[in-house]
């Protein structure tokens, strides 16, 4: 989902369901995520990777509300 007027244009969503991998390539993030029991869960994508500031270097995460991830020099908030 795109939004392509207002105060979020150019804002972009995906959606995906719960035991599918969706990849975030399109988005130009080299990463993927999924759903377990509706938590998001994010892979470590295998390069640079911090959330909240700290460095990452193996494991998953699970996302909430106002996290801060960096991946390979894309900053990305969890919304």
């Amino acid at each position: 989902l795109e939004i392509r007027q207002g105060l979020d244009k150019g804002t972009r969503l995906q959606i995906t369901r719960e035991g599918e991998t969706m990849s975030l390539e399109e988005l130009g993030i080299k990463a993927s995520l999924f759903y377990r029991e509706g938590r998001p869960i994010l892979p470590h994508p295998g390069g640079p990777f911090s959330l909240n500031g700290e460095d990452l270097v193996s494991g998953e995460i699970q996302l909430i509300h106002g996290d801060q991830l960096t991946i390979a020099g894309t900053e990305i908030e969890v919304v």
